[in-house]
């Protein structure tokens, strides 16, 4: 399959910038990206059953491209929030902007941003491993990578855990 269809993630922050944009009936593009469009191209799509075979785990660990996606979320992340405080800080509000703009961004960050940190913690290089602890500061969930790492795995499927 490759890479190339991971940067399909990208989909969601753009989704949130629009409807930041837009305003009114554009923050509702979000959730009906994320709870509806998503979930029903996932169905159409069906079940993939395939794993890749033993000697192509270690070139897709590898790929280059893999890792730049899951670095790139970080700016991105970090840009969707800048630019959500910017557009409240810059223009008047109404408290429906703010809950609009709040679901829009916390979707994305929470989808997007947890589940790539989610995939980066559990990295051996370091600079992954803050790549993604800084995207779980970003949603206020930084302890999260520490006990799941330290907590979760190490007492996986005990009463521990």
């Amino acid at each position: 399959m490759g890479a190339l269809p991971f940067l399909l993630i990208f989909v969601i922050p753009a989704t949130a910038v629009i409807s930041i944009q837009l305003g009114g009936v554009g923050y509702l593009f979000v959730p009906l990206l994320v709870f509806g469009l998503i979930p029903l191209a996932d169905l159409m799509a069906g079940r993939n059953e395939r794993n890749p075979e033993t000697a192509q785990i270690t070139q897709l660990a590898t790929a280059k491209l893999y890792a730049a996606v899951t670095w790139l979320v970080v700016p991105v992340q970090l840009g969707l929030i800048g630019y959500a405080l910017y557009r409240l800080h810059t223009r008047p509000f109404a408290v429906t902007d703010l809950l609009g703009v709040m679901i829009a961004v916390g979707i994305t960050t929470g989808g997007m941003g947890i589940t790539v940190a989610h995939e980066l913690v559990h990295k051996h290089n370091p600079f992954e491993r803050t790549l993604g602890n800084v995207l779980l500061v970003t949603v206020l969930y930084h302890h999260w990578g520490i006990e799941h790492v330290a907590g979760h795995h190490r007492h996986v499927a005990t009463p521990s855990d």
